[in-house]
């Protein structure tokens, strides 16, 4: 388990690199494209769609550490309030939901990739071959639904920081409750 673990943990990162440099090339194809288009009178035809491709690719490949983390965006106040063996469950009922979601979008996913590459279907401006952002958001699920199910079978339990308090989202709210009492 533990060298599953690692494998997460360095996926996840490695993962977290190239949607960062997705991003980074985000932004230089953009200020190179505003360059163009108005000091030159020379647009790059194929800013926009590669910029597209490129932005799914990296919130596909952000999810796996997103995931890895524990730090998506959750309503979770009821929960909070369940006794701990009851959040537990529910938070196992809920990693379970999202990985048979995820590996029920690759599923879909793969077969339109194979058929992508078949037909060697490309985009109108930049000519990218389509199997490519396609094939980045069945990877995403794929690799997410993966680190979740090590997270689960590990019983790690990775939770977000708040970073103005410095805690984790278990102890945020009786942190807040213990500072009510004391005014």
């Amino acid at each position: 388990m533990q060298l599953l673990t690692w494998l997460s943990t360095h996926l996840s990162r490695c993962l977290q690199w190239l949607a960062g440099l997705m991003l980074a090339a985000i932004v230089i194809i953009n200020n190179s494209n505003v360059f163009g288009r108005y000091l030159l009178s020379s647009p790059i035809n194929w800013a926009e769609e590669a910029m597209q491709f490129l932005l799914i690719g990296a919130v596909f490949m952000a999810l796996v550490k997103v995931t890895w983390d524990g730090a998506h965006i959750r309503m979770d106040m009821l929960v909070q309030v369940l006794p701990d063996g009851a959040r537990r469950l529910m938070e196992f009922l809920c990693d379970l939901v999202m990985v048979a979601v995820c590996l029920g979008v690759a599923w879909v996913g793969l077969p339109l990739v194979v058929r992508l590459i078949d037909y060697d279907q490309r985009s109108v401006a930049a000519e990218i071959p389509m199997a490519l952002p396609h094939s980045m958001v069945t990877l995403g699920f794929v690799f997410t639904a993966l680190v979740l199910l090590v997270r689960m079978l590990s019983g790690t339990r990775h939770v977000a920081v708040d970073d103005e308090a410095g805690l984790d989202a278990s102890t945020a709210g009786e942190a807040s409750n213990k500072d009510k009492s004391t005014h």
